[in-house]
């Protein structure tokens, strides 16, 4: 009797779940420091009118970032879970 390497495509959902859960960690850590960063920066611009311009630039980059963030995640579920998940965008 031969062995036979299982494709990844048939490992149990719940094992697939945890491995996007852990590599998805990581990008959750980002999206928190990012929105961190937001409100710290949106409060600044409210304290000083000549950080408006720059704070509105910088926030909006921030959010561009996360937007790239979530776009990865939902790639990674859709090849790891093969789920297209948009929850997020919502």
């Amino acid at each position: 009797m031969t062995q036979t390497n299982i494709p990844s495509d048939d490992r149990p959902k719940k094992v697939k779940k945890a491995e996007y859960a852990e590599k998805i960690k990581s990008y959750k850590e980002k999206l928190d420091s990012i929105q961190s960063n937001i409100k710290t920066v949106e409060k600044e611009v409210l304290k000083n009118n000549e950080l408006s311009n720059y704070g509105r630039l910088s926030i909006a980059n921030s959010y561009l970032n996360m937007i790239a963030l979530y776009c990865a995640m939902s790639d990674m579920s859709l090849e790891l879970l093969g789920v297209k998940n948009e929850g997020f965008f919502e």
